[in-house]
Formats: structure tokens, C-alpha cells, sequence
């Protein structure tokens, strides 16, 4: 299977269109059957839809984004059967979700594109680091590398996530950056950061504001997923969230065409960590070879300073982090997920003995 990653992009833009349309729907036009044309069926309501509304809203708040969006393509599914008057009474309840909307399809999409990724069988090579992990790699369509690293780690699935999320002290494990601040938030697990990478001279630094998001895939398929990508060319989402750019004179934009990392919960005190990435840091005078060869470099250095920085957790910056007044209501929250988590598979494995 192939990554089409730029065709993916066009998708996005091509669904959030449609969204728009779908939630535009002019009643004239439909061609929905009323009420009166079926009286051997029980037809969708008005009702139902507001229901399951509530379910998507619930689902998205605990960003459980594919319960979400299943429910979501319900909805859509019970405005084509309705009449005129109900289509219009739907249509005005459901215009006040117009940005969940967008947010939950902008993000759908980019998690099929993380779990193409990481799911795809085809054309990797791999290298064994240990006997709990590894990278692969193959080229992707964009002529850019694409890496994908597994590893097992002995450390509690709260501390990893932290690791990974605080983007404001990622420089703590990557001496390169100059810069790391947070531009916004678009709802608690989901926000656009800046990052400055200081390069010697006279390489010019490199710079990327990147739209991460968590999503809980705990009942899913048992995991947390963290997703990256970068957002500099999309001056329409800026605008949108009335964000602004940071610029540092001289830097040049990279791309983060694909980025995220799946963390699945062992235990309580063990995790399997995978990530997979796509990025172009634009040096184009750097054969490919030698440039993919960096970024394997830079991404096996980059897990293994997340996995010791996560070992040595206790009264670290982390831990002052995640219990920060302005951090303590998400992870409040995301210790929450993991123990009524942990408890069911705990209660399970009790169960089968």
C-alpha cells in the first residue's frame, strides 16, 4: 500500500468542502421523501438525530474521534430521509456544530493517515536495534523518507504522554531547538505550536507551527494516539482561529507532511511506544541519501531521550508540568481514561483466570 500523502491533503480540503455543503443542504432541493410517501416504515426523526448528536458531542469531548464520526455520518444519513420541515429544523440545530464539524473531520482525516502509516505492510525495510526494538523505513510519494520505530518501555503510559505533549520542553531533549511556544488551543487536546530549530552557521534555522492532537483510541484498538502536522501554508485555519504566526527572520519553513506517535498501555508500569513520521527539513543540496540518513539518526536519538526522560520522571519538569494549575484539568482528565482503562483489563484478566 501506498502513502499518498499530498492527495490525502487534497481530500481534507475536498471533505471539510463537503461538510459545508452537506450541512448547507437547501430543503427546495432535496430530493428526501416525506412523510407521507412511506407508511411501511419507520422512518428517522428530528429526535433520533438530536440523540445521536448528544452521543457525537460526548464522544468528541472525550476526543474519541471515530466513535465521534461514526456517529456523525448517522446524522448525514438521517437528513437524506427526512422532509422538508424536519430537513429545515435539523439543518438549524446542527448549524451551531458547524466548527465541531469541521474539527472532527479535519482530524478523522489525519488519524486514517497515521493509521494507513502505521498499519502499512508493504516495501519497509527494517534494522533490529534490541529485542524490544526497531525502525523501518521506505520511501515515500513526496521522495522523502518516511520512518516508522517500535519499541517497549518500561515506564508508566501517563509520563510518556507527557513527554511527547508538553512541546514547550521538548527542548530539554533536543539541543537543536531554539524556540518552542504555544500559538493556541483549539479544544483541551488539541493546540498549534512553534518550533525553532538553531542550526550552525551558516545554515539558515529551521522553523514549523504544528497542529498536534490526542486522540483516546482506548476502546478502539487499546491505544492513545498523538498526532502532528505541520500548518504553515494554511493561512485559512489561522484566520479561523484568529491565531498568529511566529516568524523568525531568515528561518525556512519545514514540512511535517506525517507525524505521530501510538502508545499502547502493557501495564500500568510498561508500554509499547510506536511512532511514524514524514518530514522534508528542506535541504535540498543534501543528497537524499545522506539527508535520510540524519533524520534516522535524529529519530532514534529523539526516542531515545523520550524514553529516558520518562524514566526519570519524579520531580522533573514534567511532573511540575502536568500539575501546573493551567495543565492539571487535562491530565485530570487523562488519568482518569487510563484507570478506568487499566481497572477494566485488570478486571477482565482477573475474570478469565
Amino acid at each position: 500500500m501506498e502513502l499518498n500523502i499530498e492527495q490525502n491533503n487534497i481530500d481534507l480540503q475536498n471533505k471539510i468542502a463537503n461538510h459545508k455543503n452537506d450541512r448547507a443542504t437547501s430543503p427546495e432541493n432535496s430530493n428526501s421523501p416525506t412523510k407521507e410517501s412511506s407508511t411501511n416504515s419507520i422512518e428517522p426523526s428530528v429526535a433520533e438525530a438530536k440523540e445521536l448528536l448528544q452521543k457525537s458531542k460526548d464522544f468528541w469531548k472525550n476526543h474519541k474521534i471515530e466513535e465521534a464520526h461514526r456517529i456523525y455520518k448517522q446524522i448525514i444519513q438521517i437528513k437524506e430521509s427526512l422532509n422538508k420541515e424536519d430537513l429545515e429544523e435539523l439543518n438549524e440545530i446542527l448549524k451551531h456544530e458547524d466548527e465541531m464539524f469541521e474539527e472532527l473531520e479535519r482530524e478523522y482525516v489525519y488519524l486514517k493517515d497515521i493509521k494507513a502509516a502505521l498499519d502499512d505492510t508493504q516495501g519497509w525495510k527494517t534494522e533490529q536495534l534490541g529485542p524490544k526494538s526497531r525502525i523501518s523505513h521506505k520511501m515515500g510519494d513526496n521522495k522523502i523518507m518516511t520512518f516508522r520505530m517500535e519499541a517497549e518501555i518500561d515506564v508508566p503510559v501517563l509520563h510518556l504522554i507527557s513527554m511527547i505533549n508538553e512541546v514547550e520542553l521538548w527542548k530539554l531533549w533536543n539541543p537543536l531547538m531554539n524556540k518552542t511556544a504555544e500559538v493556541g488551543v483549539i479544544h483541551r487536546a488539541a493546540k498549534v505550536y512553534y518550533v525553532e530549530y538553531g542550526l550552525p552557521y551558516p545554515l539558515a534555522n529551521r522553523e514549523i507551527h504544528l497542529y498536534g492532537v490526542g486522540v483516546n483510541r482506548l476502546y478502539e484498538n487499546g491505544t492513545v494516539l498523538i498526532m502532528a502536522k505541520s500548518v504553515d501554508e494554511d493561512n485559512a485555519f489561522f484566520d479561523k482561529h484568529g491565531f498568529t504566526k511566529y516568524q523568525h527572520k531568515g528561518a525556512v519553513n519545514i514540512d511535517v507532511h506525517l507525524g505521530g506517535f501510538e502508545i499502547t498501555p502493557l501495564s500500568r508500569h510498561k508500554c509499547l511506544l510506536r511512532g511514524v513520521t514524514n518530514i522534508n527539513p528542506k535541504f535540498d543540496w543534501i543528497p537524499g541519501g545522506l539527508m535520510n540518513w540524519i533524520l534516522k539518526k535524529g529519530t532514534l536519538q529523539m526516542v531515545d531521550k523520550i524514553a529516558s526522560g520518562a524514566k526519570n520522571f519524579k520531580g522533573g519538569p514534567w511532573e511540575k508540568e502536568i500539575n501546573s494549575e493551567r495543565k492539571r484539568d487535562f491530565y485530570v482528565w487523562l488519568e482518569d481514561q487510563l484507570e478506568e482503562y487499566h481497572a477494566k483489563k485488570e478486571a477482565e484478566i482477573a475474570e478469565s483466570k
